[in-house]
């Protein structure tokens, strides 16, 4: 099980296998899921930048994997 995390300056959009899993702008910064080893999955991000200064992180954990 893997947490996957986003944080924007401004706002961020973030799917998985074509499932909306973050959406910054309504507050939704991380979701947890069990990936399969081996397996191949789609991500999308979706960045919007309105302010001059860009900023923008994704990250993932686990259990035994430390935040990268």
């Amino acid at each position: 099980k893997y947490t996957i995390s986003c944080q924007a300056d401004d706002y961020a959009i973030v799917y998985l296998n074509d499932k909306l899993i973050i959406d910054t702008r309504n507050k939704i910064n991380s979701y947890d899921v069990t990936l399969k080893k081996g397996e191949k999955y789609s991500m999308i991000i979706d960045y919007v930048e309105t302010d001059l200064e860009a900023s923008i992180s994704l990250n993932w954990q686990s259990k035994s994997q430390k935040k990268q």
